[in-house]
């Protein structure tokens, strides 16, 4: 394979370009030498040039704007129901969809610290800022049901603990 390589690699350096033709080569210099014509100067239209159904649009755009902005301000929003439409009385208490868990059981997982280095604190001494990253889990059971629920929240605590400089 390479002895292949190397035969095309010499055959290739036998190859030289040709010269460019003479008249090619005149046609590039009296070009480069003749001044530049002036192209028409393009065509803009001015704002005064607008017509009525440009305006219009403009107009209905900004009106269905301000219509929009009314009806977000004025519109009722999701108001929640009060009891007495829930169909529960004054006195009975309201039931939610977890009504009945109790926590059982928390975990706390470290993923990891990170000492972020020195920093100065406000009074002038040292201190190193350290970065600590967890995972609180709760886990809740119901005992009626037995049904469970696990709760993950992923926390960081910024630590600053002071250098003694002896």
């Amino acid at each position: 394979m390479d002895k292949e390589l190397l035969e095309f690699e010499a055959g290739l350096r036998c190859f030289r370009p040709r010269a460019a033709p003479v008249r090619l080569l005149a046609g590039i210099e009296r070009e480069l030498a003749a001044p530049a014509a002036l192209s028409p100067r393009p065509h803009y239209k001015s704002a005064a040039s607008w017509t009525s159904w440009r305006w219009a649009n403009w107009a209905a755009a900004a009106a269905l704007a301000g219509v929009m902005l009314l009806a977000a301000r004025f519109w009722p929003g999701d108001v929640p129901p009060t009891p007495a439409e829930q169909g529960v009385s004054r006195g009975s208490p309201v039931a939610t969809p977890f009504a009945g868990y109790k926590p059982i059981a928390v975990r706390r997982t470290v993923y990891g610290t990170d000492d972020e280095g020195l920093v100065t604190l406000d009074d002038g001494r040292l201190g190193r800022r350290i970065r600590s990253h967890f995972v609180d889990t709760v886990t809740w059971r119901n005992p009626q049901t037995n049904a469970s629920l696990r709760w993950s929240i992923p926390r960081e605590a910024v630590r600053v603990v002071p250098v003694n400089a002896n």
